[in-house]
């Protein structure tokens, strides 16, 4: 049913062993964390982050870098927008990007 609704909505496609089912986010995160890199990497943050996200590189011996999203605000409405020219120049020792749409109840624009 996974790997139909993905086909469906934004033709991945996707085969039923590469999925991997979590008992949480936070397990997840630590989990992709371990996943990729070597110790002493760098994972690339744009903060404002779900806190998990930061502890979750630190918990997995990775270093936390930050390329912190741009944010303006509209009357009661707070608006967020990648830093692009920071995403295009990481740090070698940071060849992971986590992405977290946490900017809510604001809005991410990329």
């Amino acid at each position: 049913m996974i790997c139909e609704r993905l086909q469906r909505l934004y033709q991945w496609t996707v085969q039923p062993e590469a999925l991997l089912f979590v008992p949480g986010q936070v397990v997840g995160l630590n989990l992709a964390c371990r996943a990729i890199g070597e110790t002493g990497d760098g994972v690339l943050l744009q903060p404002p982050v779900y806190y998990p996200f930061m502890s979750a590189v630190a918990n997995q011996q990775r270093e936390v870098q930050f390329a912190p999203l741009a944010h303006k605000h509209n009357g009661s409405i707070i608006s967020y927008a990648a830093d692009l020219d920071a995403l295009r120049a990481p740090s070698p020792r940071a060849p992971r990007v986590f992405c977290c749409a946490s900017a809510q109840p604001g809005r991410l624009d990329v």
